[in-house]
């Protein structure tokens, strides 16, 4: 962007939306505000002016690019004296591709020529064979086979008339070379046609002819679509529309048909639409039939069924908690597609139509919070059903005996990303192999760890690869015997995080190739955390075991625990006028750190990848970004959190959608706004496994903190927590030198005595997650010197140094480096089972950010369970009781 004149701080970061333009002004206005604006043209926003006026600048003083160079962006600019042949463009010349797919541009190019067909918008696609008029090429191709098929085709012909790709390419020899041999590029092309002859089976790569129902169905329900207002449509209306004009078109003449013979007319509707989801025939007053479209709910209830009933990944769902959250159900492909076509808007209207839809169902129904559906069997249960059948993956019938290249080069890929530092850490199957090792090392040596003996580096078995779906699934392509060879070619190179790993006794063999069972040793020592237990605690097992199949995830946790995270995410990280990205700039320059890696896109996977690993109950975050200034709730507003168009800048409703297909619901309460902006807000946020935990109610407290009350599903105890992050912390980061702790602890205070008050009136347990700015032992100081009543029987502790005895460092943050500044409170009537320690190595932030890790703090981790329903004698009790020190290598002190 070009340069901003009187530019306040930080307002670089705003990016005007519509969606902006709403939430400035409160309540909510119309939906017109979410019509953006032309380039160039102040957004009309009638609480900030000057904002849009800002933003109306940068767009005026950036310099615009050709349209004509947008299609070739990706290929690279050469200068105009290179003394080549070029096409100038826009001021730069472009010289023609040579190689890969844009070699393949001008070997179509000297072939026969394409049918000239111009390029329609809505019917676009990046793909190289998915333009148009390449479709509609090999369409034709297909179709001269179908039309008058020779013996090779007529004689694999099945009773429906399908007919697979390998038979149509032994057909025709030359339209298989233009296809590079693959069956699934005109497979892929044909299926993405709307509106045509033919129909196509992905996963059987088949094609066929359609009869004349079929294509008269496809273009009722097209002439549907199209119209706006959903009346119904006589046949003699709809004779005369262009897609049914074009399917009686397509017919050859051999099975034209008397139109006016009206009661083989009738029949033939009567075929054509029953087998139609979204259509029927009707009989209006005056005796004329017509078509009209199906009640919305009966549409989408057929769809929710059937997506439900056939996909594995809904079944695991049901079968490992007993629901699925409607958020996954409506970022589904073929029901966003459904409802477009039944014309229900995005947003609000959306959840309400799949709503209706499951109140109409006799299999499936709604949870009390109407944000998840259930099966009636479940329901009746009281809990999720074990043992639902699932699919199973196939089985490569030709294993191969030679690695080739490109499986090589995967390979090596895969292991690049498995063993990189942020995902060895955050992988479930791998740190449990590593914590094996680590007790092993300590049981042997004495040491606590295998950090703390002399250096050991975890190793790895080729059986563990297998354990790693991507890893696995390429090794199932080979024979058994080929496995060792594999690896090792993939382990021919430099630079690498792992390594061959070779016994030095006398007569082992010193290679991959003459090894059966090779091992890999990775080539750094890393620098991990492990989750800390009082002792076996059969709790924590589904933490530190691997799942059986990584696809179904981790079991759930008992009636009487809850897996606790907090994490402040530092939003800010991502804005290029945050002190915080300046202080990098740097490192960026020298390539130390990359740019990338701030951008919230990036950081947002690596999050979801933290908070998911672990299947928690309670997630409390800290240091997000949201748009306007007010309080969410995902249970009371779900229509906010659904708008379609959200800016880039909204990081709350970008999380709360990548969670929420794992049926999280989430509140929300802004803390303070940005820097220069009136719309832009930092705040925290809490967010709860819907199928174990019911939201009763919530607030907010002293502009720092949003409280929530939950209601155990599995069991009969209430739980009381709080995320808090106050605003003198944000100074602090953001270099204000003159930030004290006290500053810190006075508006905690307020937040505690509220929290306090609350807890006081029911018989609930207390959890106080939070980047509080300042480190645990002077905030207990602090509350405990708090003469408000009822302040003191809440009686807080840390989780960490209950089990630690210390709190490890938790943030890399320049003014609070090595501090440990996040914490997770417990109040009385809850014991610690576990925590996750801390890293054992400090490191600066940007090789901190530039090992993966998405925030500046650390990701917090508790498991706690109730005191009056845990079982009697169990390790964390009696740790409890006799506060005993359990210290791990795996968490240090400062």
């Amino acid at each position: 962007p070009g340069p901003i004149v009187n530019q306040p701080p930080f307002a670089g970061m705003i990016q005007q939306s519509p969606r902006m333009t709403e939430d400035a002004v409160e309540p909510p206005t119309n939906d017109a505000c979410r019509t953006s604006s032309p380039p160039g043209k102040p957004i009309e926003c009638p609480g900030y002016p000057e904002i849009c006026n800002l933003n109306a600048a940068s767009e005026e003083a950036q310099p615009s690019m050709p349209e004509t160079c947008w299609s070739g962006a990706w290929q690279q600019w050469w200068p105009s004296d290179s003394g080549e042949s070029t096409s100038t463009c826009g001021g730069h010349s472009l010289m023609p591709p040579r190689d890969g797919w844009a070699q393949n541009e001008y070997f179509w190019s000297s072939m026969q020529p394409f049918p000239v067909i111009p390029l329609l918008p809505h019917d676009f696609s990046a793909g190289y064979f998915q333009e148009p008029r390449r479709r509609r090429w090999i369409c034709s191709q297909v179709e001269e086979v179908l039309d008058n098929p020779p013996p090779e085709v007529t004689d694999f012909m099945e009773s429906d008339g399908s007919v697979s790709m390998s038979q149509i390419f032994a057909a025709r020899p030359d339209f298989e070379n233009r296809m590079f041999y693959n069956p699934s590029v005109p497979i892929r092309a044909m299926a993405a046609v709307r509106l045509g002859r033919l129909a196509v089976d992905v996963s059987r790569q088949t094609v066929r002819l359609k009869s004349l129902a079929e294509q008269l169905r496809e273009g009722c329900e097209e002439c549907m679509r199209q119209r706006v207002l959903c009346e119904p449509m006589p046949l003699d209306e709809c004779l005369a529309c262009p897609p049914v004009q074009q399917a009686l078109a397509n017919e050859p003449a051999s099975l034209s048909f008397a139109w006016e013979d009206k009661a083989a007319l009738s029949l033939l509707w009567d075929e054509a639409l029953a087998p139609s989801r979204l259509l029927k025939l009707v009989t209006l007053s005056s005796g004329v039939r017509a078509i009209s479209q199906q009640q919305p709910s009966e549409i989408l209830r057929f769809a929710v069924e059937s997506l439900l009933d056939a996909e594995p990944k809904a079944r695991i769902l049901f079968s490992r908690e007993g629901e699925v959250a409607l958020h996954w159900i409506r970022q589904r492909s073929e029901i966003k597609e459904l409802l477009e076509q039944i014309h229900i808007q995005p947003g609000k209207a959306t959840f309400e139509a799949l709503q209706a839809a499951v109140m109409t169902s006799t299999k499936y129904t709604l949870d009390k919070a109407r944000m998840s559906v259930c099966m009636v069997d479940v329901m009746s249960q009281g809990g999720p059903l074990k043992n639902l059948p699932l699919t199973e993956k196939g089985k490569f019938k030709n294993a191969r005996c030679f690695p080739a290249e490109k499986d090589v080069r995967q390979l090596r890929e895969l292991l690049n990303f498995y063993f990189a530092p942020f995902t060895l850490q955050h992988n479930r199957v791998l740190i449990s192999m590593v914590g094996e090792q680590r007790k092993s090392n300590s049981s042997s040596n004495g040491h606590t760890g295998y950090l703390r003996s002399s250096g050991h580096r975890p190793v790895f078995q080729l059986k563990d690869l297998f354990l790693l779906p991507r890893i696995g699934r390429l090794f199932e392509q080979y024979e058994p015997f080929a496995h060792p060879w594999l690896l090792s070619a993939a382990l021919q190179a430099h630079e690498m995080p792992v390594r061959l790993w070779t016994k030095l006794a006398p007569g082992a063999p010193r290679g991959a190739w003459a090894a059966d069972q090779p091992a890999m040793q990775l080539t750094y020592v890393p620098n991990l955390r492990f989750i800390e237990a009082a002792g076996p605690c059969k709790e924590l097992e589904p933490l530190l075991c691997p799942a059986e199949d990584p696809a179904i995830g981790l079991p759930t946790m008992p009636s009487h625990a809850v897996c606790v995270l907090s994490y402040s995410v530092s939003s800010d990280l991502s804005n290029p006028q945050s002190p915080k990205a300046k202080a990098l700039n740097d490192d960026i320059l020298t390539s130390t750190l990359s740019h990338a890696t701030l951008q919230w896109e990036v950081r947002q996977k690596q999050i979801r990848r933290q908070l998911m690993m672990y299947d928690a109950d309670l997630i409390c975050i800290q240091g997000l970004q949201s748009v306007g200034f007010a309080e969410r709730s995902s249970e009371m507003e779900p229509g906010w959190f659904a708008f379609e168009a959200e800016p880039a800048a909204n990081h709350l409703v970008h999380l709360y959608r990548s969670v929420s297909t794992e049926n999280y619901g989430v509140v929300f309460a802004p803390t303070l706004k940005l820097p220069g902006s009136d719309v832009t807000c930092f705040g925290n946020a809490i967010f709860w496994k819907r199928s174990r935990w019911q939201l009763e109610r919530q607030w907010s407290s002293q502009r720092s903190s949003i409280s929530a009350e939950l209601l155990s599903r599995t069991g009969s105890w209430r739980i009381l927590v709080c995320s808090t992050k106050p605003a003198a912390s944000y100074a602090r980061e953001w270099g204000d030198v003159k930030v004290a702790d006290s500053d810190m602890t006075e508006n905690l205070k307020g937040v505690h005595t509220e929290f306090a008050k609350t807890a006081a009136e029911s018989d609930v347990r207390c959890v106080w997650c939070g980047d509080f700015g300042t480190e645990p032992r002077i905030l207990l100081r602090d509350l405990a010197s708090d003469d408000a009543p009822d302040a003191a029987k809440i009686g807080w502790r840390t989780a960490s140094a209950a089990l630690l005895n210390d709190d490890p460092w938790t943030t890399v943050a320049s003014q609070n480096h090595g501090k440990a500044t996040d914490a997770i409170l417990y109040g009385d009537g809850l014991d610690v089972l576990g925590v996750l320690g801390g890293l054992p190595n400090l490191v600066n932030h940007a090789d901190f950010l530039s090992s993966g890790y998405p925030s500046d703090h650390l990701l917090q981790l508790a498991v706690l369970a109730n005191e009056t329903d845990q079982v009697k004698g169990s390790p964390a009790s009696k740790h409890q009781s006799s506060n005993a020190a359990c210290c791990s290598s795996g968490s240090n002190s400062k």
